[in-house]
């Protein structure tokens, strides 16, 4: 019991690894959502990728303020660069959608789909 409370306070020998599973994960999915929502809408998918990209950035805190080890460093460093890479494809896939919208293209998209419909053949 008291290691693990000299673990938890840092006085213990182990290291603790830094948390960007996560953030990975939640990078990857908002950018999928985003892809997915340029049918209709693809902010959620951004909201998604900010989230992985506000626990990276606990994970570079936790580094400097000397929670993690400073060797964890470049591990959290590369995990950010990834969540950087999936907000700048998410903000790309929503500057494109605005461009699709001011041109009409979805109103087009929308009349074809249910004009199909209504005729029966989706």
């Amino acid at each position: 019991m008291a290691n693990e409370v000299d673990e938890l306070f840092g006085g213990g020998t182990g290291t603790t690894d830094p948390k960007v599973n996560g953030a990975l994960v939640l990078a990857a999915l908002g950018t999928l959502t985003a892809i997915i929502g340029m049918a209709c809408f693809s902010a959620p998918g951004a909201a998604i990728v900010l989230v992985g990209l506000w626990r990276i950035e606990k994970e570079l805190d936790r580094v400097d303020n000397g929670y993690l080890d400073i060797s964890t460093r470049p591990v959290v460093l590369s995990a950010r660069r990834w969540v950087f890479a999936a907000l700048a494809v998410v903000i790309a896939l929503l500057f494109l959608q605005v461009v699709l919208y001011s041109q009409g293209f979805y109103q087009m998209l929308g009349d074809l789909f249910f004009h199909n419909l209504l005729a029966g053949g989706v």
